[in-house]
């Protein structure tokens, strides 16, 4: 048996059946915001060293590859700035 919940209706998780499914939704309606811009800028750098450290010590590249790697990131984020 699924319980229909109203936009605004909780359900704390320990009054819920064993059969049901717990589903969590969010909408934004109304708010007077909807011409708002929002920008997210995720930093990757330590992503890519993490990579290529880890294909170094798994000997996917030699120690002069990583060097060269490494330079060539340092150069392509200096390019960014």
């Amino acid at each position: 048996m699924k319980r229909k919940l109203n936009k605004n209706q909780f359900v704390k998780r320990n009054e819920l059946a064993s059969d049901e499914k717990v589903i969590n939704r969010s909408s934004v309606g109304n708010s007077g915001n909807s011409d708002v811009d929002v920008n997210v800028a995720v930093d990757t750098e330590p992503l890519a060293y993490a990579m290529l450290c880890s294909l170094l010590a798994t000997n996917q590249m030699t120690k002069t590859e990583f060097d060269q790697a490494v330079q060539e990131l340092e150069r392509f984020k200096k390019k960014e700035d």
